[in-house]
């Protein structure tokens, strides 16, 4: 996993898989200007890209706790984050890859 728009906050952010499960941690700082809107944070090899279009999962802002969507598009294996005001978020979920 490659960083993008953002550093590692307070966290590892690891990517790892097992058979066809894969699983992801997150704690980032975002360090681009842009509050609002999606935004990448990461991009991943393709062995971990997944079965479907999409996976969808929560991410919680730092200060605030809010939930804020984070995805994987397939097409790509770019992990988008759709963000406000909050710089800190963290998030751990996992998906079945191909």
């Amino acid at each position: 996993m490659t960083l993008a728009n953002c550093i590692s906050w307070n966290s590892d952010n690891t990517i790892s898989k097992i058979g066809n499960r894969v699983f992801v941690t997150l704690g980032v700082q975002i360090t681009s200007e842009q509050s609002s809107g999606s935004l990448i944070i990461a991009r991943i090899a393709r062995t971990y890209y997944p079965k479907t279009a999409y996976v969808r999962a929560n991410a919680t802002g730092g200060t605030s706790g809010n939930n804020h969507i984070i995805y994987i598009d397939k097409s790509n294996g770019a992990i988008m984050l759709n963000l406000s005001t909050e710089r800190y978020y963290s998030a751990s979920f996992s998906y079945l890859a191909d």
